[in-house]
C-alpha cells in the first residue's frame, strides 16, 4: 500500500529554502524528490541568505500553529548555526525591517520575537 512519503514531490527553486525543504522531505522518509531551477548557483542565495524572524499576520488569525512552525524553525536553525556554523559561514547580524506601510501592532505578531543572547 502507498503511503504519501511513496508520492513523487517536485522542489522548484535552487535556493536555500528550496534546498532546505528538499533535504527535510529526505529526512522525514520520502523516497522521490527531485529538485529542479532553471540555474543552480554556486551560493544558496543571491537574496534572502537564509534570513529568518518571525512574521506577522492579520487580526483575528489564530497564532498557534504559526508561532510553533516559528518555534521549530528557529530552533533548528540555531542548532545547526551551533554545532556548524563557523563552517558554514552561518551567521548571526543585526537587522532594521522598513516599512513604507509602518508598523504592525503587536497583536498582529506571532508573538515571537527574535532572542537577544550574546552576537546579537
Amino acid at each position: 500500500m502507498k503511503t504519501p512519503r511513496d508520492c513523487r514531490v517536485v522542489v522548484v527553486g535552487g535556493g536555500v529554502i528550496s534546498l532546505t525543504s528538499a533535504l527535510a522531505l529526505l529526512q522525514s522518509g520520502f523516497k522521490h524528490v527531485r529538485i529542479v531551477a532553471d540555474t543552480f548557483e554556486a551560493t544558496t542565495s543571491h537574496v534572502a541568505g537564509g534570513l529568518w524572524m518571525p512574521f506577522a499576520l492579520p487580526d483575528g488569525v489564530d497564532t498557534a500553529r504559526p508561532r510553533k512552525w516559528c518555534e521549530v524553525t528557529y530552533a533548528w536553525l540555531e542548532a545547526l548555526r551551533q554545532r556548524q556554523g563557523e563552517a558554514l559561514g552561518i551567521h548571526v547580524v543585526p537587522g532594521v525591517d522598513v516599512s513604507a506601510v509602518g508598523l504592525l501592532k503587536r497583536s498582529t505578531r506571532t508573538g515571537l520575537t527574535a532572542p537577544r543572547t550574546s552576537g546579537y
